[in-house]
């Protein structure tokens, strides 16, 4: 996972497969724990991987702390714009396969 071209320092990623057909109506989301790196793996009803198929994609990441502009506490913020964070607002979607996969996800800083 990377914001603007650069890693995603930790997080989580989820996958929810976007259902068309016989399947519509059941909801299938896959999830992973971001790296330091931005590399992660996703979980499926606890096996290895991601069903095959189109998926919305969101980004939880871990917030950023910095000291507050009074210099009295501290702020929180997100490295990525909030819309990227919810799967009602995210406009990420990407295609799983039905092999092993790469899918570098990408999320605009804007």
């Amino acid at each position: 996972v990377s914001v603007a071209g650069k890693p995603l320092n930790g997080g989580t990623v989820q996958f929810e497969m976007i259902e068309k057909g016989e399947r519509s109506g059941k909801v299938f989301t896959s999830t992973g724990e971001v790296g330091e790196d931005g590399s992660y793996e996703l979980i499926t009803f606890g096996k290895p991987g991601a069903p095959a198929g189109e998926h919305r994609v969101w980004v939880t990441p871990n917030l950023l702390t910095m000291p507050d502009r009074l210099g009295v506490g501290v702020e929180r913020m997100s490295p990525i714009p909030q819309k990227y964070m919810l799967p009602t607002t995210t406009e990420l979607t990407y295609t799983v396969g039905d092999s092993t996969n790469v899918i570098d996800v990408e999320v605009p800083k804007k």
